[in-house]
């Protein structure tokens, strides 16, 4: 994905920009904007994804009452998204 970005903005820079002169403010802008979508997409790959938690008060058989069985995960007994899954490497 980097590797298109960096790309894309080499090409912009090498054969579109030339053509904008009058425009320096558009071109500050579009360079402003790759940068922060750098850092912001840096920052959230490094992050924690989380995880979901154990609602409290509420036993697991009354979550079977509310919820259809198939969105309940029995080892962790909390209502999962549809795409949780639980690590093979760390569990």
């Amino acid at each position: 994905m980097w590797l298109l970005m960096f790309a894309t903005y080499a090409l912009l820079t090498l054969f579109v920009f030339p053509f904008y002169t009058y425009s320096r403010n558009v071109i500050l802008f579009l360079y402003g904007m790759f940068c922060v979508t750098l850092f912001v997409h840096i920052y959230l790959v490094c992050r924690d994804p989380g995880f979901i938690k154990k609602p409290t008060g509420v036993t697991f058989m009354q979550l079977l009452e509310q919820f259809d069985p198939i969105f309940l995960c029995p080892d962790c007994e909390v209502v999962r998204t549809d795409r949780s899954r639980h690590c093979t490497v760390c569990g």
